[in-house]
């Protein structure tokens, strides 16, 4: 009987373990990989999902945007346009 408490007991403390090491590492894990901050140059300014894999991007890159094709087998630059050409375009 007692036995049995204690593999029990065991067990959950194992359990909790695991969890808490999964809880760390995902965390440690999306600090480092995730979402890039706002200090980064490089921006997904907008994506238009055209279905079957493909899909618009609108990507900014310094003072550079860019419009990029994407299907499941590559990615195709359409066009670029530079903050100057943007400025006196409007």
């Amino acid at each position: 009987m007692m036995g049995d408490v204690v593999t029990a007991a065991g067990m959950l403390l194992a359990l909790l373990c695991i969890l808490t090491a999964a809880w760390a590492a995902s965390r440690f894990l999306g600090r480092r990989f995730g979402t890039p901050s706002s200090g980064r140059s490089l921006k997904v300014l907008e994506q238009l999902p055209l279905g079957a894999g493909r899909s618009l991007l609108v990507v900014q890159y310094h003072d550079t945007t860019y419009l990029l094709g994407s299907s499941q087998s590559e990615i195709r630059l359409l066009d670029k346009i530079k903050a100057e050409e943007e400025s006196s375009d409007e």
